[in-house]
């Protein structure tokens, strides 16, 4: 490695292993949060090859922000991976998490990066296909979903390629070549990587790619390389689970059987759907039809907290009443043209699932609470764009002696109890948090965490120095 230094910046050339010479640039910041406070932090650049496969590939610049250690005797930058796929790191920096990147730098550098195609790193355009979702006044099926979401798949694939840019280079497998390139960027040896949901996906594939290149892993909410279509089963299990939850947490309150309401809803709306004449933006009368498929996908896409689950069975409850003037509403507020991102939709189409998960998925679906909807827009997207599957290696379970700990809700509503223990055979050296009553943005559900998190990146708790908790207890969701 070549270093340099010019005017007010820090600048390295990196030979990366990409081939190419990568330049690296860091410069002093003023990190200003959501709520006005500003800290002195440092902003990176550094460029990578939007396609390594691709000799003659255009290159990304990939940016990052640093915040100093506070100690004296610093560990491995720790590098916070968001979720999504398609979460912006700098920007959680900036929001609710950011008495965490703080506390952190009394381990190491805390560096929030920005993957390719995020935030102050993405420089893909928002595709808005013209591609119309199925009318509200008809009821949704799955084949219709399909075509819709492939006639859209299509406009964007060409969208994109007429641009220049090589949507095929937005996977997985892409990203944690780049978190080495960022170490080396960042002249560290070692990287701890610190990431949440599809966070935790990429640190997997960090651990498969370069291992001896990473110190410790901390995550949370975590989904496996073979997980990006989850198990319909567990969304039953999760249901089940909230409802036991509702019951003790809630004594002498009449609370809801969850997963019997749900059914019982379903099961009236797959006999009859219901129309429901609401009025548009514009203050003219339209018809929408409410059906079984459309409250599932409804249903999928509000359960990733306990608040938001509350909000979903109240909802359900009123259906129940007879009443469906509310979820007809929120239909009609929905988008009636289909936009794709691009990175996101790359990066679960190329970490895929194999036919023999994808069979077992299907099979539980056409009993399950919510079909297959919690994936969506997989498989719907499966093979769709260019973007080539990564295959069953890729997806193979990771086996690393690398530290690591697993900081997971147990109401979390996207990724599973089940799954995520599974996630962990492979890891020799592995510890495990369990937080009672937390949904899937687990960090900052309890004061408890961060310090747990700060003994095991320090190893203190190894040294009896301070307690690694095997359970956190939160509050439990209320009702009504």
């Amino acid at each position: 490695m070549q270093l340099m230094t010019s005017f007010g910046a820090l600048t390295l050339i990196v030979l990366s292993a990409c081939g190419h010479v990568c330049a690296a640039t860091a410069e002093p910041y003023e990190f200003r949060t959501a709520d006005g406070t500003t800290v002195a932090a440092e902003i990176g650049e550094l460029t990578v090859p939007e396609n390594r496969s691709q000799r003659d590939s255009r290159m990304l610049r990939l940016r990052y922000v640093r915040f100093p250690a506070t100690t004296k005797t610093p560990g491995s930058p720790i590098v916070y991976l968001a979720g999504g796929p398609g979460g912006p790191g700098i920007e959680m920096a900036r929001l609710e998490r950011f008495p965490m990147f703080m506390a952190l730098r009394d381990v190491a550098d805390v560096i929030a990066f920005d993957q390719r195609g995020t935030g102050m790193s993405n420089d893909v355009p928002i595709c808005e296909s013209g591609v119309h979702t199925p009318p509200l006044d008809t009821a949704l099926t799955p084949e219709g979903l399909r075509q819709a979401m492939h006639q859209a798949a299509a406009v964007c694939q060409r969208f994109w390629r007429d641009r220049g840019i090589d949507i095929a280079g937005y996977t997985t497998q892409q990203s944690a070549a780049d978190l080495d390139d960022l170490r080396k960027a960042l002249g560290a040896s070692k990287l701890t990587l610190w990431g949440i949901s599809y966070g935790a996906h990429l640190a997997f594939a960090a651990l498969k790619q370069f291992e001896p290149r990473i110190d410790r892993v901390v995550i949370a909410s975590g989904e496996g390389l073979d997980q990006t279509i989850k198990m319909p089963a567990h969304t039953d299990a999760f249901f089940a689970r909230f409802s036991e939850a509702l019951r003790v947490g809630n004594p002498g309150v009449a609370t809801p059987d969850v997963p019997a309401l749900l059914r019982r809803v379903h099961e009236r709306l797959a006999q009859r759907p219901v129309s429901v004449a609401v009025k548009n933006a514009a203050g003219e009368t339209v018809t929408v039809v409410v059906n079984t498929y459309a409250v599932q996908l409804l249903a999928a896409s509000s359960i990733t907290d306990p608040p938001a689950t509350v909000r979903l069975i109240k909802l359900y409850e009123a259906m129940d009443r007879g009443d469906f003037s509310r979820v007809a509403q929120i239909f009609l507020s929905l988008p009636s043209t289909i936009t794709l991102r691009g990175m996101p939709e790359a990066m679960d189409i190329a970490s895929g699932v194999s036919n023999t998960r994808l069979a077992v998925i299907e099979q539980q679906a056409k009993t399950s609470l919510l079909s297959d909807l919690l994936n969506f827009p997989m498989p719907q997207l499966r093979g769709q764009l260019g973007v080539p599957d990564l295959g069953e290696q890729f997806r193979a379970p990771v086996k690393t002696a690398v530290p690591t700990l697993l900081v997971m809700g147990t109401l979390d509503g996207r990724t599973y109890l089940e799954a995520q223990s599974d996630n962990l055979r492979g890891f020799s050296n592995h510890y495990q948090i369990n937080v009672e009553n937390a949904g899937h943005n687990v960090w900052m559900t309890s004061p408890e965490i961060t310090p747990a998190v700060i003994a095991f990146l320090k190893g203190t708790f190894l040294k009896g120095q301070q307690t690694l908790p095997e359970r956190i207890a939160t509050a439990p969701p209320k009702w009504p």
